[in-house]
């Protein structure tokens, strides 16, 4: 299914899209290309190519089901059609040469350059105005990620489809007084089974990055019985990738999209407009009670209570982001500072219970030995995230006074 990308052949590639050229927009491209009488289409996403043969009427399933997310049902269209030879690339016009290109990276430049991004609202716009940006941005980034998680090219991609759908979820969430009861409390409750679905996998992904680091410090006999947790945790991980799989391939995933476009592009206004700074400083002064409550000895639900208010008023503010402006992004930056402190503490608390179930799966005194010295490290990563709380915290509330006071 995925070839390198080396070395080509001459060969006629027509490029294809959709009508509102999603694919050009999340840096994909799709193509059928005619080498020697055959016809193969092609999907590069991003170092990844996912190829297929198909005749001329649509792209094979196995590329459909790749790039569901991006067509959506709609077709495609052609976009461009290129011919490579040994000397040069050409745009053509059915046989006719329009442009003449050194290399296929030139000629792919010009010939697929994305359509222009449209603008942010004005700071006086409606809510609804910067809600719909704000969601748009986030519809494109899970369109953009969505296929790259499905060919396991980067981890990160399923990070980043995870948070498109958790700022999705918020800015839902902080404008729910705007939106018809039924359609937003309905794209909000798909967004958090969808969310429910990612989680697992990318738990794992974070784990397993950390626990190969650490597991590789350890020397002499607990390095074998260390390894074998990771390979554990690994097996563990290839399980969670079937399940998120059969989510992003499920009619309901399809239906949470469709949704979210109808709300980005025609939103279902209910209520008269809010003020997105009123909201952001609500969210703020949550946080501010929450920390305030907590003492040196906060039990480990308490701090990641914190961490999801501050992670709301990270999104309610990137929300307000033309409205605040630079002191804006002075609160996301350090609410996100905030957000690693306390994510780091419960990530370590995450990773001593998998670890303890890993212990138990495999057994024996040696994985006991092992599991208990990772365990120890997790320990103290918890006691520094509780140690570095208060500058994170002081500087967040700093940059949060200079707006809200």
């Amino acid at each position: 299914m995925n070839a390198p990308n080396g070395s080509e052949a001459s060969f006629t590639a027509t490029y294809l899209d959709t009508p509102d050229r999603r694919l050009t927009r999340a840096g994909i491209s799709l193509r059928r290309r005619i080498e020697k009488g055959k016809s193969i289409w092609e999907a590069r996403i991003g170092d990844t190519t996912v190829s297929a043969p198909g005749g001329p009427a649509k792209p094979p399933a196995e590329l459909q089901r790749v790039l569901a997310a991006l067509l959506r049902g709609d077709e495609v269209l052609q976009v461009a059609r290129l011919r490579r030879s040994k000397n040069d690339v050409v745009l053509l016009d059915g046989q006719r040469v329009l442009a003449s290109y050194d290399d296929m990276d030139a000629a792919l430049k010009e010939a697929l350059e994305p359509p222009s991004e449209e603008t942010a609202p004005p700071k006086d716009a409606p809510a609804v105005e910067h809600l719909r940006a704000y969601l748009r941005a986030q519809l494109e980034a899970i369109e953009r990620h969505d296929p790259a998680v499905r060919v396991g090219s980067d981890p990160e991609d399923l990070h980043k489809l995870r948070v498109a759908v958790r700022r999705s979820r918020a800015a839902l969430r902080e404008a729910r007084a705007l939106l018809g009861d039924d359609q937003g409390r309905t794209l909000r409750d798909e967004l958090k089974w969808l969310g429910g679905r990612l989680g697992p996998a990318r738990d794992l992904d974070v784990l397993i990055a950390l626990l190969r680091r650490e597991a590789a410090e350890l020397d002499g006999p607990d390095a074998v019985p260390a390894g074998k947790i990771v390979g554990q945790l690994e097996s563990e991980r290839t399980g969670a990738q079937g399940e998120l799989l059969e989510a992003l391939e499920s009619e309901r995933y399809a239906q949470l999209l469709a949704l979210l476009g109808e709300v980005v592009d025609a939103p279902p206004v209910a209520g008269s407009d809010i003020s997105l700074d009123r909201l952001t400083r609500r969210e703020f002064r949550k946080l501010q009670r929450q920390v305030a409550s907590l003492g040196p000895a906060a039990p480990n639900d308490a701090l990641h209570r914190a961490r999801i208010q501050a992670k709301r008023l990270r999104y309610a503010t990137e929300l307000s982001s033309n409205l605040l402006g630079k002191k804006g992004e002075g609160v996301v930056s350090a609410a996100k500072t905030f957000q690693d402190v306390v994510g780091a503490h419960q990530d370590a608390v995450v990773a001593e219970e998998y670890i303890r179930n890993a212990v138990r799966r495999i057994r024996g005194v040696s994985a006991g030995v092992a599991g208990g010295r990772l365990i120890e490290r997790e320990r103290v990563r918890r006691a520094e995230a509780r140690a570095g709380l208060p500058e994170a915290w002081k500087n967040l509330e700093q940059r949060a006074k200079k707006i809200w006071g």
